[in-house]
């Protein structure tokens, strides 16, 4: 009865050897597909990479695509030169990669007489600048200085100076300067008359023209 059994055992051992390498064999395999996998993707991530880097110094790095003229409309010659000047020393970017809203917001922070830019790109290195200038209305005293104001109150340096009155007050500034805007329009022979101008909650405005004569 052993023997028999001991031969059963004997039957059953190379079957089982032979599952145990076969089980051997799929995992070597399966490593193998991983490792190239692996590989492949290595590989594919590198070239892409060689690839994206010449491309984007292709695109993005190329003096071809540097803006090199900026084409100013809208503003007197002195301003075109200035804004030119200003453009030039901080914008000196790449034709896909500049930005309107952030050129807007530094050239008006530079000069205050601009009230908006339009921009438009040329391709491959141009930039043309449509400029909308503010319009004086009037002169205020602010920090010992005497700025322009335009006709929606808003405060700035002018550096050309023309005949205009000086708003003595800050009360109601928006109301007062469009004022003054309508004034010019319809009526430009009492504006031109005006010296000086102040603004009184209770009284209204008060006028001094240029012979000394007071207007409540």
């Amino acid at each position: 009865m052993f023997a028999k059994n001991r031969a059963a055992r004997k039957k059953t051992r190379p079957v089982k050897v032979h599952i145990r390498e076969k089980v051997r064999l799929r995992q070597v395999q399966r490593v193998k597909k991983e490792m190239i996998i692996i590989f492949t993707f290595i590989a594919a991530s590198m070239v892409l990479y060689l690839v994206g880097s010449q491309s984007y110094k292709l695109i993005f790095q190329n003096q071809f695509f540097t803006i090199n003229f900026w084409e100013i409309k809208g503003a007197p010659d002195e301003l075109t030169v200035r804004i030119r000047r200003i453009c030039r020393t901080m914008f000196n970017e790449n034709y896909f990669l500049i930005s309107q809203p952030e050129i807007e917001r530094r050239v008006v922070a530079l000069c205050g007489e601009i009230r908006a830019v339009a921009l438009e790109r040329i391709f491959p290195n141009r930039v043309k600048l449509k400029l909308k200038l503010r319009q004086p209305v009037a002169y205020i005293e602010e920090g010992g200085l005497l700025k322009a104001i335009d006709d929606t109150g808003a405060i700035f340096d002018l550096r050309n100076r023309s005949k205009m009155p000086v708003v003595m007050t800050k009360e109601r500034l928006d109301e007062v300067a469009s004022y003054l805007a309508w004034l010019r329009i319809y009526d430009p022979t009492f504006y031109y008359k005006i010296v000086k101008i102040w603004y009184k909650e209770n009284n209204g405005i008060t006028f001094v023209l240029y012979n000394g004569i007071r207007i409540f």
